[in-house]
């Protein structure tokens, strides 16, 4: 790298915000915003349902493909007499 890019990468992260530096900013310690809990749980509770769901999805799915692997299984069976 010249000196001529590092002065410039100097100065793109000089005002890149902490953020977007990768940094975390940590708020000072103490009570959290009015109505933070809540909306904490909130959010939890989003997380979790959506999760259920996608797992109930995929159960349903994997269901359908056994029954009919079981079905063309059964079929192949039938007419080939194995």
């Amino acid at each position: 790298m010249t000196s001529k890019q590092r002065r410039s990468s100097d100065r793109l992260n000089a005002n890149a915000s902490p953020r977007s530096a990768g940094h975390i900013v940590q708020q000072p310690a103490g009570k959290p915003p009015a109505g933070f809990p809540t909306l904490l749980k909130q959010i939890k509770a989003r997380i979790q349902l959506a999760q259920t769901r996608a797992i109930l999805a995929a159960n349903t799915e994997l269901v359908r493909l056994y029954w009919d692997i079981g079905r063309l299984i059964d079929e192949r069976q039938e007419r080939e007499g194995w």
